[in-house]
């Protein structure tokens, strides 16, 4: 429970039970029974809903879960692509007494995210910045030539992952399910934007090679410089994250944006008005 982070997944009802049991009740006592057993420990969840349909989305919704981010063609069901949402919910204290105190720094991409958040949650203010990034071409050539990479492959398939730069504490690591050609489960640590640029470089690379479809990455809304780098490699914001990671040392939680990639056409999604809204408010970056 370090992370004081939960992940709802699906819901599942065996087939001799199907038309039986009351689905939206289930989840909702589910929910209740989760969130109040471990109320103490977990002050965020998050989920990720389908958007071919709006049905989990409304059992969430009625749970107080709301959509801040949109995953456009994240997903493959009955191979058909698919967008997801995420959802969060928190227990009142992770925003009002344990959220990061500093003031979000933001690229002007994420500035739609934000707003629709601060509209659910009235977050506060916010710095909009355009980072002026000055890189240095003969540390990212040393840069290259040190870097390092391992891939894990395990019996289901999954590949994972992992960029190093010798002589250096920086790294960069994600999962990748090439069944349904995404990336996702980002996760880096860097000490300059130096090494930040040739991680993404090898990213894109796996991309292309592999014909990705979808890519994720939550970037930390406190570094305007990193969101601006994963903007100028292609990805968009299309969600903040209040409270998504939590840091130990400091006893808070920072806010995320959450920047994605993705190739082709989006289907028409089915979304409840929460959801409409911010895939309104991002349909310049989508279409």
């Amino acid at each position: 429970f370090e992370h004081h982070k939960g992940y709802t997944g699906g819901f599942m009802i065996r087939k001799e039970y199907q038309g039986i049991i009351d689905v939206t009740k289930s989840i909702i006592g589910s929910y209740a029974w989760m969130w109040s057993t471990y109320k103490d420990e977990i002050l965020m969840w998050y989920c990720e809903n389908r958007t071919a349909h709006a049905a989990s989305q409304y059992i969430t919704s009625v749970c107080g879960i709301n959509t801040v981010a949109f995953f456009p063609n994240k997903d493959v069901f009955f191979d058909q692509v698919e967008s997801d949402v995420m959802g969060v919910v928190f227990r009142e204290k992770a925003l009002k007494e344990y959220r990061e105190s500093q003031t979000p720094q933001l690229i002007r991409n994420a500035l739609d995210s934000f707003l629709h958040c601060d509209n659910i949650y009235q977050l506060g203010g916010f710095n909009l910045v355009c980072p002026d990034i000055q890189l240095n071409y003969e540390k990212i050539e040393v840069f290259q030539k040190s870097l390092r990479k391992d891939v894990i492959k395990d019996k289901y398939g999954y590949q994972y992952f992992q960029f190093f730069i010798t002589g250096t504490k920086s790294y960069f690591s994600f999962l990748h399910t090439p069944c349904i050609q995404n990336l996702e489960k980002t996760k880096y640590h860097v000490n300059s934007p130096e090494e930040l640029y040739v991680y993404l470089e090898e990213f894109l690379k796996v991309i292309k090679e592999n014909r990705i479809r979808y890519s994720e990455v939550f970037v930390s809304a406190f570094s305007p410089e990193h969101q601006q780098l994963f903007y100028e490699f292609g990805f968009r914001a299309r969600g903040y994250v209040p409270c998504w990671s939590y840091k130990k040392e400091e006893k808070a939680f920072e806010d995320y944006v959450v920047f994605n990639y993705f190739e082709g056409e989006v289907p028409r999604p089915a979304l409840l008005p929460a959801g409409q809204e911010l895939v309104d408010m991002l349909s310049v970056q989508i279409n």
